[in-house]
């Protein structure tokens, strides 16, 4: 056995440095397309009973890795992921209000920097340029927003439109002899599951019900928990899949184009989606919040003409982070390239290296969609998923006109799943503070907190109250963790009162501010019992009736290396400044189609 994965092995790695023989050239034109919303166990060649026979088609001429994951579970992280090879928590555009920083170069960039040219065909408004998508791509960036309303079906706006304009773009450019980037997005298989003709009805005929796969038949559902009819959620499902067949018909269209192309049979085309979709495995559905299997497991296939051999599946785990660094390889790009060497990902060429076992690095999701910042971990057969307390806030229509309100809530403790004996996450098991991937989950979660932080080890009866500096902007929601548990808390007029906590073990409170006042003051008042603040090299007391008044801008409270245990009563304060980032603007419009998608802002 050993020498049968060996002797793989080395073809594969031989195959995939070897340049085909029609190159002409050193650099392959290299294709990404992105199905947005695409969960892995939905497309056949993964195993899914209902057929998508041109995504099978591309696997079975490259290489399919059987277990990739997402880094983040919904749509702008992830894809800024992509093009930037960083963790959301490091490129910084977590959340509606973020654009990627002029200091963090993209993948784009880098490739047309190289001799590539590049273009980009979107249809989202979380790959526009507003957050630095279109950054690298100098043959032009073209955002076109996806509608599907059933009640409008002729002012739809669908991805037969991106592939379009993709298939012009390569038409017009073909007598370009550099080799070529192009970007597709495709966002059919999100909702609203209302697929066109032919596929429409291909499994959802016959059904006689209310859903109709809009947002608007989905929020019941979501908000009261309660689990939908059996026939209701097969049809939802059933219209899922008549959507994945018509993005999988469009992917046919596009690779037929591309093939047919001069140099065309040596285009590198690469095949992920952005996250996948739950349908109640979990208690809801929809994506973005939770961090389970079923949002996190995509589809990932690089079909390279110059691999020898075809149809190969690769089981190692791989991540999304990972993708960057992989198209750079294939580009040329050399190990000291820049690109590649601030990158968070590694290249998946190292997967394929003759006589090496695979390299198994733990698979990390994040999320900070609609409250306080979580994550999970794959260890080897671990899975950790931190611990939650999260509302979703819909808007209801009053007489006095929209009014926010808490459409649906998860309440969770931390979880961990043995992955090898339950792959779909049903079954958590008892929490062990050593497992593999608690530890490491623990360890991320110290080195990616961001904004101002306390470590606290109460004794009996303590109680202080926090002034923060007037006019404090937050990033995300307060919240406090005691190591199984996650609990939001509320800001009132800048103060925060902690107390209450039982004595014995440590709590850590999230502040998710930004430190940027002209007088970042945070002040400390002792209500009762004695606390002992340790701020940087100094040690403070703090008595009921005292104060103490400190600067968040001082350099010593930077959070640097793991904190040592606290001693009862101690708290320490610590800051970590968010990673650069420029500000997203987005307009009313922009708002409008957002809160129309289910997605409410920050």
């Amino acid at each position: 056995m050993f020498r049968k994965k060996f002797a793989t092995a080395m073809l594969i790695a031989l195959a995939w440095a070897i340049p085909a023989c029609d190159s002409g050239g050193s650099q392959p034109s290299i294709v990404l397309i992105s199905i947005d919303t695409l969960r892995a166990d939905h497309v056949s060649a993964y195993g899914y009973s209902r057929p998508t026979p041109n995504i099978d088609a591309l696997a079975e001429t490259g290489v399919l890795f059987e277990e990739a994951h997402t880094v983040a579970p919904w749509t702008l992280p992830a894809h800024m992921t992509m093009m930037t090879g960083r963790f959301p928590s490091t490129h910084g555009v977590d959340n509606d209000g973020f654009a990627l920083d002029d200091s963090i170069p993209t993948l784009a960039e880098t490739l047309t920097g190289r001799g590539y040219r590049a273009a980009g065909f979107v249809a989202h408004h979380y790959l526009a340029a507003t957050y630095g998508f279109d950054r690298g791509f100098d043959d032009g960036y073209v955002y076109r927003q996806y509608l599907n309303d059933p009640r409008m079906p002729g002012a739809a706006v669908r991805g037969d439109s991106v592939i379009a304009a993709a298939s012009d773009y390569l038409e017009r450019s073909k007598d370009d002899e550099r080799p070529y980037f192009l970007f597709v997005h495709l966002f059919d298989a999100h909702w609203t599951f209302s697929a066109p003709p032919p596929f429409a009805g291909r499994y959802s005929d016959g059904y006689d019900g209310p859903m109709d796969g809009t947002l608007g038949r989905m929020m019941p559902a979501i908000a009261s928990k309660r689990p939908m009819q059996p026939a209701d959620l097969q049809q939802l499902v059933d219209r899922y899949d008549e959507e994945v067949a018509f993005v999988d018909d469009l992917v046919g269209r596009l690779v037929a184009k591309i093939r047919s192309l001069p140099g065309g049979k040596r285009t590198v085309i690469v095949l992920t989606a952005d996250h996948g979709e739950e349908f109640e495995d979990h208690g809801s559905l929809g994506h973005s919040v939770t961090l389970y299997r079923e949002q996190t497991h995509v589809p990932l296939i690089i079909a390279d003409p110059a691999i020898g051999r075809k149809g190969l599946r690769v089981p190692s785990p791989v991540r999304s982070v990972d993708l960057a660094a992989t198209v750079g390889r294939i580009a040329g790009l050399p190990d000291d390239d820049p690109f590649l060497a601030q990158g968070e990902g590694q290249a998946l060429q190292v997967h394929l290296e003759a006589g090496a076992e695979p390299p198994r690095l733990p698979l990390v999701i994040e999320t900070t969609r609609y409250g306080h910042p979580r994550a999970a971990v794959i260890v080897g057969t671990s899975k950790a998923i931190a611990a939650m307390d999260y509302d979703f806030m819909g808007i209801q229509q009053t007489s006095d006109g929209p009014r926010q309100h808490a459409a649906a809530s998860w309440r969770r403790r931390l979880e961990l799943y043995d992955v090898a004996q339950d792959p779909l996450e049903q079954r958590p098991l008892k929490i062990d503070p050593q497992d593999a991937a608690v530890v490491f989950l623990n360890d991320w979660q110290e080195r990616t907190w961001q904004g101002l932080q306390l470590a606290v080890r109460p004794s009996a009866g303590w109680r202080i109250r926090l002034s923060f500096p007037p006019g404090s902007t937050w990033f995300d929601e307060a919240w406090m963790e005691d190591g199984t548990r996650t609990l939001r808390l509320t800001i009132n007029d800048d103060r925060l009162e902690l107390g209450g906590f039982p004595p014995g073990r440590t709590y850590r409170i999230g502040l998710p501010m930004f430190i940027d006042s002209e007088e970042p003051i945070l002040i400390l008042e002792g209500l009762a019992g004695r606390a002992v603040l340790l701020a940087g090299g100094e040690q403070f007391s703090l008595e009921p009736g005292q104060t103490q008044r400190l600067d968040l801008s001082r350099a010593d409270l930077c959070a640097d290396a793991p904190p040592a245990a606290l001693a009862d009563g101690q708290v320490r304060i610590r800051t970590r400044p968010r990673p650069p980032q420029a500000e997203a603007t987005i307009d009313t419009e922009a708002e409008k189609l957002l809160r129309s998608l289910g997605y409410v802002g920050r």
